[in-house]
């Protein structure tokens, strides 16, 4: 595997430490994931790399924070490159105990998220630069530079970029609680 990126590595490593503290097999996190078995197995050995929608899935299946699957274990995050499209989820510096989330999004010029994700909580969305449109279930709101937009996250939600010019915008996601997951016997 000496061609798995380090990001990828940890991100296989960090899902599959959380799947096992939570005593789930790779059936019970995919169904409550909503991926398939064989998808998350292909992740948890780095075989492919997840989709900023799919690490949000996970995270919220495991009741931990996306940003957990980008730490090196120091602490230190990294970004994580959208498979295809060149997005880019890069989580920003905080304690582990931190209940305010921080992301840079990168979008291409002419790009968009592969696909919407949701998740629990609330997102405060700043554009840094660019222009793009940030589509919230079936509203589409146009940003550019400077503007402020709050959503409520639990509707679907994706970024895409003028074809002119990158969108690039901080994340600040309050979550208002993990789903709760119990490991079973079954």
């Amino acid at each position: 595997m000496s061609d798995t990126e380090p990001i990828d590595r940890r991100i296989a490593d960090a899902v599959r430490a959380a799947r096992r503290e939570r005593q789930l097999t790779t059936r019970q996190l995919a169904g409550l994931a909503g991926i398939s078995q064989p998808t998350l197995s292909n992740i948890e050995n780095g075989r492919v790399r997840a989709s900023v929608a799919t690490l949000y899935q996970l995270a919220e299946a495991l009741g931990v924070p996306p940003a957990r699957f980008l730490s090196d274990g120091a602490g230190t995050r990294d970004g994580h490159d959208e498979t295809g499209r060149g997005a880019r989820l890069r989580a920003l510096p905080a304690p582990a105990e931190a209940r305010l989330e921080a992301y840079e999004v990168s979008v291409p010029a002419g790009h968009a998220e592969e696909r919407s994700f949701q998740h629990a909580g609330e997102d405060v969305i700043y554009v840094i630069s660019g222009r793009g449109e940030l589509a919230v279930g079936e509203q589409i709101l146009p940003l550019s530079a400077g503007d402020v937009v709050w959503i409520d996250a639990t509707s679907p939600h994706r970024f895409s970029a003028a074809t002119t010019e990158p969108l690039v915008a901080q994340v600040v996601t309050a979550r208002t609680g993990h789903r709760s997951v119990a490991s079973t016997d079954n």
